[in-house]
């Protein structure tokens, strides 16, 4: 039986070329592209879980409100740890991780810049899944200056040469043994390392004060424990531990300190959320989004469904002419689940062809999708559960995709099939043309998502940010200068390609600090600035704009107590008449500054554009204060001024290389999720638009056909080919309008909500859903007007003798 079953498929698929290719090549490009966002999304969802104690690991997350300024840290201060460890017998272990800065490690002549150079405790090897390949993970970072690195850090240093017992070497001096060698974490963790060095090295490893440094701080909770249990009681620690410090900070109690809306709190996040669901700064390297793993999910999903509708499209379209074989087949005894056995066998056969064509699709064109994604993604075929899954799949596919058409041939009555009055039901009909709706309105959907997150980049990299971050190289590691920062930038200066330079202690979106700042006189509110240190040149390197005042002044010895806010600082601090008011803010020992406002400087983007601008400061830098030295040149000769800067930088006594980069290079960094979805959507939603095309080839083809008298009757009594084209083409266009109409308002809430997490965005205008509206309107008219325009030329007298 199943040999008679494959034998009537393959001779139906050789019959019926063109609708075999349409069904073929449309269910492989959306298997291909549900699989290759599927393996995206298995990625992000499975962050963390390699932990063995995943479910048990939480990371503590510091949250900070004060005067209305809110900031959400991945980080918490040193001593928590400790305090944690000892206050919460829910609490196995704890370990603080702490990432290095400026990290140069020699090797041979020269020193290598070292992004993944992290410190941690000993405690680090019990809680975390890492494993070793040589060294003890129960002592291996127990003494100061000991060091694990991973089996690729150890081949790229030391070859084929057993590492262990070596040491390592920093550009600072210091010395670090190699206690042990272990495998690297997988990409899929939220944060990598090569080197691990023992946090005992540190100064800070015995800091006890609350404000002074933070490290990423994790703990190993007892089973069953759960972060509702941790977090409802981190109110009573924190208020033994930060209580004292509010009061002597505010002059209140904690309870009155929050009282008055403002927050210091630690909250306990499960590992296994922070990649999808942080919402904080300062984390190790770049977060996901939920929202981002829906949206594709949803996408993959829906191309899947409009291949399948096109199956569904094009079995029940062609029924009228398998009628009088099934009519045939019934009347010689076959039942209706034997036919149906039939029809489900075609089907699945049919996908099991399209499957095996989107895995070739798929691996060919892997390595552009993890270029596009920033992953290294694979289709591990060779697992021992790939095979078993695919085949599970390419059956259930098949039976989805197949059992309506199934039902509907095998339901025909042999009397009426062969005496051919089954040519198709209006019911069929009805419901082909409302899954070509559907498919479209889909495909619509995706086209507007395209447009708009195309248009939100563009308004991103466009957008007046209140300074100017073109022709700006940074150089990041100046406080390697010490003393010599303002002889170096005094260097700069000369090169006659250089038009300014500016040295300070953060810019904007880079390492920014809040500090607490009160106004002079009786009120006694507190408000948080994002404080910017910063040289005489900076206002004229990214030629920002003065409101009202002015900024720093050589000439102006006072101006080493003075301080410059931001509009936004302005209405903060709720000045009038910001100039020569006074700001008092409050140093480490009790003591308290006191600054003169001499100017306002007009709003700047500090961060991203997903949150509002933020009150900042200007106060001037102080040697050897400076982390960045900016560069603004001339575009012309770049490569020659990187060269003239980097020598320099040798002759000022530097071994290490001059790190550098381009401000609208970082800048554009920032948004790279947004750049990438860019990209994405734009692939899926012109694949979604084939694929719908595909079927809407093949309906046309199919109509045309079954059409083929008419159009040959209509030409002989004088109908053009104008008319015919116009005749084939009406129906499918208005099916395309349709699908507009039905797409425009849920493409408008999802976009609204997507756009909802920027501050500041693009508008969805009327003339996004209008372009979308008429391009795939014109596609799907190109694509039936080809049929169209065949059948409108053919010999009428042919068409007659048609059967």
């Amino acid at each position: 039986m199943i040999k008679s079953y494959l034998k009537t498929t393959i001779r139906n698929l050789l019959k019926n070329k063109v609708f075999s290719f349409v069904n073929i090549s449309g269910l492989a490009i959306g298997v291909a592209c549900f699989i290759l966002i599927g393996l995206f999304v298995a990625d992000e969802l499975t962050y963390d879980t390699f932990n063995i104690s995943a479910d048990r690991i939480f990371r503590v997350n510091a949250h900070y409100n004060i005067g209305g300024n809110r900031f959400n840290l991945a980080n918490s201060p040193v001593p928590l740890a400790g305090v944690l460890a000892s206050e919460y017998p829910e609490i196995e272990r704890t370990v603080r991780i702490l990432k290095g800065t400026n990290i140069y490690v020699k090797k041979d002549a020269e020193y290598i810049k070292e992004d993944k150079f992290f410190y941690a405790d000993s405690s680090m090897f019990d809680i975390f899944t890492i494993n070793f390949v040589r060294g003890d993970s129960r002592t291996a970072l127990m003494q100061p200056n000991t060091v694990v690195i991973t089996t690729k850090t150890a081949e790229k240093y030391y070859a084929s040469d057993d590492p262990l017992g070596k040491r390592l070497t920093l550009s600072n001096g210091q010395d670090y043994l190699i206690t042990g060698v272990v495998e690297p974490v997988p990409g899929n963790s939220h944060f990598e390392f090569d080197f691990i060095a023992s946090y005992n090295t540190l100064p800070e490893n015995k800091e006890t004060n609350w404000f002074g440094s933070f490290a990423h701080t994790y703990v190993l909770t007892r089973p069953g424990v759960t972060a509702d249990q941790l977090n409802d009681k981190i109110y009573s620690v924190t208020e033994k531990h930060i209580g004292p410090i509010v009061q002597a900070a505010f002059g209140l109690s904690y309870k009155e300190f929050l009282d008055k809306g403002n927050d210091f709190s630690f909250v306990f996040v499960p590992l296994t959320k922070i990649h999808l669901y942080s919402n904080v700064f300062n984390e190790f390297k770049d977060t996901g989004s939920i929202s981002t793993v829906y949206l594709f999910s949803a996408v993959a999903v829906f191309i899947l469904i409009i291949a399948c509708i096109n199956f569904i499209n094009l079995s029940t379209a062609k029924s009228s002419k398998r009628a009088n074989e099934i009519g045939v087949r019934k009347v010689l005894g076959s039942k209706k689940s034997q036919l149906i056995q039939q029809f489900l066998t075609e089907s699945i056969m049919l996908c099991f062809i399209a499957v095996l064509l989107s895995v070739m699709i798929v691996e060919y064109s892997l390595p552009a999708f993890n270029e596009l994604t920033g992953k290294h993604l694979s289709l591990s075929i060779g697992n021992l559960y790939a095979i078993p899954a695919l085949l599970i799949f390419t059956i259930l596919l098949g039976i989805a995709a197949g059992l309506y058409p199934a039902l509907l041939l095998s339901s025909f009555k042999p009397v009426s099939v062969l005496k051919s009055k089954a040519a198709g039901s209006k019911t069929g009909g009805l419901l082909r043309k409302g899954l070509v709706v559907f498919q479209f309105a889909t495909s619509i959907i995706l086209f507007i998502g395209t447009f708009v997150i195309y248009n939100q980049v563009q308004y991103i990299r466009n957008k007046n940010l209140g300074f100017n971050k073109d022709q700006v190289l940074v150089v990041k590691n100046i406080s390697d200068l010490g003393q010599q920062q303002f002889a170096f930038a005094n260097t700069v200066r000369e090169n006659s390609n250089v038009t300014d330079a500016s040295l300070s202690q953060g810019l904007p979106d880079h390492d920014l600090s809040a500090n607490i700042f009160r106004k002079e006189g009786p009120s006694d509110e507190n408000e948080t600035l994002i404080l910017l240190p910063v040289d005489y040149n900076f206002l004229n390197t990214y030629k920002m704009k003065m409101k009202v005042g002015r900024f720093f002044s050589r000439d102006i010895i006072t101006d080493s107590s003075a301080i410059i806010l931001n509009e936004a600082a302005v209405k903060k601090l709720n000045f009038t008449d910001p100039l020569n008011s006074r700001l008092l803010h409050n140093l480490d020992g009790g003591k308290t500054a006191s600054f003169n406002v001499i100017g306002v400087v007009k709003d700047f983007h500090l961060q991203s554009l997903k949150d509002e601008i933020r009150p900042a400061a200007f106060v001037l830098l102080n040697e050897p204060e400076a982390e960045f030295l900016s560069v603004k040149f001339y575009p012309r000769d770049i490569s020659k001024t990187i060269k003239y800067l980097s020598a320099e930088w040798k002759n000022f006594g530097q071994a290490k290389p001059m790190e550098y980069s381009f401000f609208d290079e970082y800048f554009a960094e920032a948004y790279q999720s947004e750049i990438q979805s860019e990209k994405v959507f734009t692939i899926f939603a012109m694949l979604a638009i084939i694929i719908a095309c595909l079927g809407l080839f093949g309906l046309a083809a199919f109509t045309a056909e079954q059409r083929t008298k008419e159009i040959g009757i209509r030409k002989v009594l004088g109908a053009s080919i104008t008319d015919i084209v116009k005749m084939l083409s009406k129906e499918f266009l208005i099916l395309v309008a349709l699908a507009n109409l039905a797409a425009w308002p849920a493409a408008y809430f999802i976009m609204k909500n997507w756009l909802s997490d920027f501050a500041y965005k693009t508008e969805l205008g009327v003339n996004i859903f209008l372009f979308a509206g008429v391009t795939v309107l014109a596609i799907a008219l190109l694509t039936v007007s080809y049929q169209a325009v065949k059948s409108a030329v053919a010999n009428p007298v042919k068409s007659l003798k048609y059967e």
